[in-house]
């Protein structure tokens, strides 16, 4: 992740000691400068009281995203992995209206968990999220849009304003084949 964003880690280990791993990324440009980018930001989209589930066995993780979407006007469920998020859908199906998953997790990964939920109920919007940069070409065309980690709060809260949306607008998804 870390040589994705252009960083690199140092490493420093002495014996009886312990060791220390130290992460280097990039500066942001505009925050160097000095620029003020919110006085030209746009307001970010706010929820309406939209239920989404939220899928991710890294805790500070689905704790962020949950976080960051409550802060903002959804409402949110969470699970910590592929099992989970099948039982919580499985009470509160006609509900959710998006989900958001991590890809890689224990017991049921996310490309089952989406293959899944969509078998339940076809063109439920679904965006993915993984430390990887791509998703699964099989995969591409039953979710509304990939994020990659990290993310920032703008990229998730527009991709999901964007898949609510265009869900909402009557355009259909396809569902993957048994």
């Amino acid at each position: 992740i870390v040589a994705q964003h252009r960083g690199f880690i140092a490493l420093q280990t002495h014996a009886g000691q312990g060791t220390t791993f130290t992460v280097y990324l990039p500066a942001d440009e505009d925050s160097v400068r000095g620029k003020d980018r919110t006085a030209t930001a746009t307001p970010r989209p706010q929820g309406h009281g939209e239920l989404i589930l939220v899928v991710d066995d890294e805790v500070p993780v689905r704790e962020m995203v949950a976080h960051t979407f409550t802060h903002f006007g959804y409402r949110v469920l969470c699970a910590g992995d592929g099992a989970e998020a099948i039982a919580s859908f499985a009470t509160h199906a006609e509900e959710v209206q998006l989900v958001v998953t991590d890809l890689q997790m224990p017991l049921l990964d996310g490309k089952n968990l989406v293959t899944a939920l969509l078998r339940i109920r076809p063109g439920l919007p679904v965006i993915c999220m993984s430390g990887a940069d791509t998703v699964s070409k099989s995969l591409t065309p039953f979710i509304s849009a990939f994020l990659t980690k990290p993310f920032t709060v703008e990229a998730l809260l527009e991709t999901t304003h964007t898949a609510l949306h265009r869900s909402s607008g009557g355009a259909g998804y396809a569902s993957p084949r048994p």
